[in-house]
């Protein structure tokens, strides 16, 4: 079986943009549900695990990136998410 192809860098620069848009959004939400019920209530709990899943991937991808680029200018992901 032949090994897969992986990401173009065009690829990865628009995945790292989803992925800093999607962060962001659910950040968003959380503060708002936060704000309005509480920060141990659902549905800002599940919020702050969706955003620690998103950095969890974030970090994966940036990882891989990496292994495939020992030394590119600049990771697509560096930076995206904090």
């Amino acid at each position: 079986m032949a090994a897969k192809k992986g990401l173009t860098l065009d690829e990865h620069r628009a995945a790292g943009i989803l992925m800093k848009q999607a962060y962001e959004n659910v950040i968003h939400l959380q503060v708002k549900f936060g704000n309005a019920y509480g920060k141990t209530k659902e549905p800002c709990l599940s919020l702050k695990k969706a955003a620690d899943i998103l950095l969890t991937a974030k970090a994966a991808a940036d990882n891989i990136f990496c292994a495939a680029n020992p030394a590119p200018a600049k990771s697509p992901y560096f930076g995206q998410i904090k």
